[in-house]
């Protein structure tokens, strides 16, 4: 070989090796930029809040130092202190049911024969509708000669008009009760990925041998989803705790401070008042609350329970026993060991199988659990009609379409740049924490968590605060940083354990053929991950276009709001009912194409 032949090979040589080492270091840096991210806007601005606590302001900047100041006249302040209560009660009212509901419907759907997508898209309904058209619709329910009163009319013959809106506790009761509506679908959801995963023998064997009412809850069913379970409640109390757009659209934290929340009151403060430190002091009160009962729930994931004894709940034990052999008094076809043997009957229920003949008790028992799943569904649905009734089928569609226009151009705009920053930060982020091995990744995982964990609601003023430092207020480009920053930990969570389920010998066989990391991230992690992928650009879509307040903080060019903020900022009638309608028509078109993929996504059982 020539020196020139020789020195063409080792330039060739050398330019492969350094194509590798950066095709290499493209995922690396990528995930960098999406840590680095998510300190920038996520992790930042709860640290710039707790800091700015102990500090007197003047304008938008934290001037002098005040010590424990702000953080005494916030505890001094009666409304403030309301407001705290009524969070936690709110909190302790909304969550409950929303899990529990939630697990009692995935667990009716999951046995479902027929009818199980249909069930889910109209049990998931509520996430597509933005908070603006849901204030709308729930106004023409609740507000005086609204569907209600004309029900009790037609129905009763009681003309007396009942003030929802005007009376402190049945303001608060309507607060919670759109709150439970509008946050059952996300325990739905979950709990039905986690029913997903679980083994139907180890059901079955538990019936076979007799376990029934609470003790097959506590005993079986619950330990069995335990890991979600948590989550879903941390996750829950952390949606309700920073509650805004439902109390600021429909009672505005009235009558009398009845409905009045710490996310409320903490942007009433800043935004009102312009007390800026006691805004602050406030957030990070509610917001060291909610990191001790996340660490708390995070605690609770790593000590699962084989069984769940009546005192852990409260429960006395002779009402756990009875409401059991209450419940045993109605077999199920599952309590056959396998075709073609008799059913084992336990102990207890043989005098009613006498009078009540199996088959006919299992035929009950299916037509009592559709009743109530179309019960459900009936339910889920009203508040869609709440405009009933003419003005709901007959909105006045004579609005100013440049504006709605507008309006559509720039939910579209904002949506589709948080989606692609999302994903072009997550995917290379989740691959880091799934695959490296490196000391890093729990404390980039933790970065993951902390930053899920940071109550949105209440930092609006330091993120406001840090883009004004930036120049982006009143710019597309602010509110789409900080809509990634919001839904990108979800994403990164979701794709890191789908990353993760993908066996290892596919990937070491990709690498043995040559394959860098890049190409087993786009040749085969991406496309075996397509469902999960689809499940986190639904979430986007959804989070994106349900989104008010930021929006409503950051934008005063009304050129650039969002349709949902100009439906929120309409003045009712038939033509804010128009608007909301077309509000409502695209997130709930892009869930319905995409229910199976997205459905798919949700069971793939591997989010914990």
């Amino acid at each position: 070989m020539s020196e020139r032949a020789w020195a063409t090979t080792v330039i060739r040589l050398s330019l492969r090796r350094l194509a590798k080492v950066r095709q290499g270091l493209v995922l690396p840096a990528a995930a960098g930029a999406a840590f680095a991210f998510l300190v920038a806007f996520a992790l930042e601005p709860l640290v710039q809040q707790a800091v700015g606590s102990f500090f007197s302001w003047h304008d938008v900047r934290p001037r002098a130092w005040a010590g424990l100041r702000e953080y005494s006249a916030v505890l001094a302040d009666p409304s403030a202190r309301s407001a705290l209560v009524h969070t936690v009660v709110y909190v302790a009212l909304t969550v409950p049911l929303e899990v529990s509901i939630g697990l009692a419907g995935a667990w009716l759907v999951s046995h479902v024969r027929r009818g199980r997508r249909l069930l889910t898209a109209v049990y998931v309904m509520p996430l597509a509708v933005p908070w603006p058209s849901v204030a709308t619709l729930v106004l023409g329910f609740f507000n005086a000669g609204g569907v209600l009163d004309t029900l009790r009319a037609d129905v009763f013959g009681s003309h007396r008009l009942v003030l929802w809106l005007q009376d402190p506790t049945l303001a608060f009761v309507v607060i919670v009760l759109v709150g439970v509506w509008k946050g059952l679908p996300w325990c739905f959801l979950l709990m039905l990925a986690a029913l997903g995963t679980c083994n139907d023998e180890v059901f079955e064997a538990a019936r076979v041998d007799g376990a029934r009412g609470l003790s097959f809850w506590l005993g079986v069913v619950v330990p069995a989803v335990w890991p979600m379970l948590v989550f879903v409640t941390i996750f829950r109390v952390f949606g309700e705790a920073q509650t805004y757009a439902s109390v600021d659209l429909l009672t505005q934290g009235g009558p009398a401070n009845a409905t009045q929340l710490a996310s409320t009151y903490d942007n009433t403060l800043a935004f009102q008042y312009f007390q800026f430190g006691q805004a602050s002091a406030l957030g990070t009160i509610t917001g060291a609350a909610l990191l001790v009962v996340a660490g708390g729930g995070f605690f609770m994931l790593r000590r699962r329970p084989d069984v769940f004894p009546a005192a852990l709940l409260g429960l006395p034990r002779k009402l756990v026993e009875a409401v059991s052999a209450t419940y045993r008094r109605f077999p199920v076809a599952s309590l056959a060991s396998g075709p073609g043997t008799a059913p084992h009957v336990p102990t207890g229920v043989t005098r009613w199988s006498s009078r009540w003949p199996l088959r006919r008790s299992v035929a009950w028992g299916r037509r009592a659990n559709a009743g109530v799943l179309c019960l459900a569904a009936g339910v889920t649905l009203v508040p869609l009609v709440g405009g009933l009734p003419g003005s709901a089928l007959r909105p006045d569609l004579a609005l100013p379409w440049p504006v709605v226009g507008s309006g559509l151009l720039n939910s579209a705009l904002l949506t589709v740049a948080t989606l692609l920053g999302t994903v072009l930060l997550g995917v290379p982020a989740a691959y880091v924490l799934a695959r490296w091995t490196s000391r890093l990744r729990p404390v980039f995982f933790l970065m993951v968590l902390f930053a899920m964990a940071v109550p949105g609601a209440l930092v609006i003023l330091p993120q406001y605060q840090e883009m004004s430092w930036l120049g982006l207020v009143d710019s597309r480009l602010g509110l789409v940083l900080l809509y990634i920053a919001a839904d990108l930990p979800l994403a990164v969570f979701f794709l890191r354990a789908a990353f993760a389920s993908v066996p290892e010998g596919y990937v070491e066989s990709m690498r043995v053929d040559g394959a860098g990391a890049l190409r087993v991230v786009t040749r085969l992690l991406v496309p075996l991950s397509l469902s999960t992928l689809v499940t986190v650009a639904v979430f986007v879509v959804i989070q994106v276009w349900n989104e008010v307040p930021l929006a409503a903080t950051l934008l005063d060019n009304q050129a650039l709001y969002p349709l949902p903020l100009i439906v929120a900022l309409g003045t009712g009638g038939t033509a804010s009912l128009g608007a909301s309608w077309i509000s409502i028509a695209p997130p709930l078109f892009v869930f319905l194409i995409s229910q199976r993929a997205f459905q798919r996504g949700m069971l793939t059982g591997t989010l914990l």
